[in-house]
């Protein structure tokens, strides 16, 4: 060890630096699930800009056309994407969308939750914590039906290879079956 005034150095071998297994595999669980938030989230700023282009004319502060908007040094995901179609949206509005997402999630959890009258008793309690002056409440049904809609696509088409990978395995089966029969 070396000292210096006030400042303790120590030397550090090789095998001090090198990371044990546990600690490679949190830092790979942490990347993968950064890497599957930041999908999700730019997933949801598209479909939220699908919202934004239906209410365009009507309510141009939800966001601005990537075409209209100066080129990036360094562009999102969007504006990459979009190749001037889509629409970037105004921080109000993804801080409402964020909301949305947000109430969707403590409603439904992991799964689907069926009621009558989900969409208004969703959109009402979004509503309480968005200024509705600057989205209104359509705006915000018109989320909140749209992303729970493309949640059901995603649970059925998650249900159909569940079946399908049940199905492939008892069709081998019975093949393995017919095939040991006649030989």
């Amino acid at each position: 060890m070396y000292t210096f005034s006030t400042c303790k150095f120590q030397s550090v071998t090789p095998s001090d630096n090198i990371p044990r297994v546990e600690e490679l595999e949190l830092l790979a669980a942490f990347e993968k699930d950064t890497l599957f938030r930041k999908a999700e989230d730019d997933a949801l700023l598209y479909v939220v800009g699908s919202v934004a282009i239906k209410y365009r004319e009507t309510l141009p502060h939800l966001g601005v056309p990537t075409s209209k908007m100066p080129p990036a040094d360094s562009p999102d995901w969007v504006m990459t994407v979009s190749r001037g179609n889509l629409i970037h949206l105004s921080k109000v509005f993804q801080s409402a969308a964020n909301v949305v997402e947000e109430e969707l999630r403590k409603f439904h959890g992991n799964g689907l939750i069926k009621q009558r009258k989900m969409f208004d008793k969703i959109t009402d309690k979004a509503m309480a914590k968005i200024n509705a002056s600057l989205v209104p409440q359509t705006v915000v049904h018109t989320l909140v039906r749209t992303r729970h809609y493309l949640r059901l696509k995603q649970i059925k088409i998650k249900i159909r290879e569940r079946n399908s990978s049940k199905y492939s395995k008892l069709k081998s089966k019975k093949i393995k079956h017919i095939t040991n029969i006649t030989l």
